[in-house]
């Protein structure tokens, strides 16, 4: 059992990476930063902040904000920046705030990181796909 749960973690990893790679691949440059914005499907908020460390990992400067559908009528959103995004004026924390709150949840974090949950899935794609980073 032990070397099946073994298998399956690093299948997940795996495609984890490459749900990264993809992530990082499409992101929206503005100015000196790129934005990588996305709904992705995870098992549990953990996942999720993984999955966005590693997405941010790749971007370079720039900011990631995910989301994901978890559990029955709930969101988890995660938000990472980097040391020119935060220069820049783009913080983590104050992005999952803002984002969290129009999910009809909360969050918040440092500026770097920050993560949140929120209370309607069916907003989640729009307000994820309305975020930018602006000028």
């Amino acid at each position: 059992k032990a070397e099946l749960e073994k298998t399956l973690r690093q299948l997940r990893q795996k495609e984890s990476g490459n749900v990264a790679d993809d992530l990082a691949k499409n992101a929206v440059s503005r100015g000196n930063l790129r934005l990588a914005a996305a709904v992705v499907e995870v098992e549990n908020p953990q996942a999720l902040r993984e999955l966005g460390a590693r997405t941010a990992g790749q971007l370079g400067e720039g900011v990631v904000v995910i989301g994901s559908p978890i559990g029955e009528g709930k969101v988890s959103l995660v938000a990472f920046a980097s040391p020119a995004a935060i220069a820049a004026g783009h913080k983590a924390g104050d992005i999952v705030r803002n984002l969290t709150a129009e999910l009809g949840g909360k969050g918040g974090g440092k500026p770097d990181f920050a993560m949140g949950g929120g209370q309607h899935p069916e907003k989640l794609a729009p307000v994820i796909q309305s975020f930018s980073l602006k000028p």
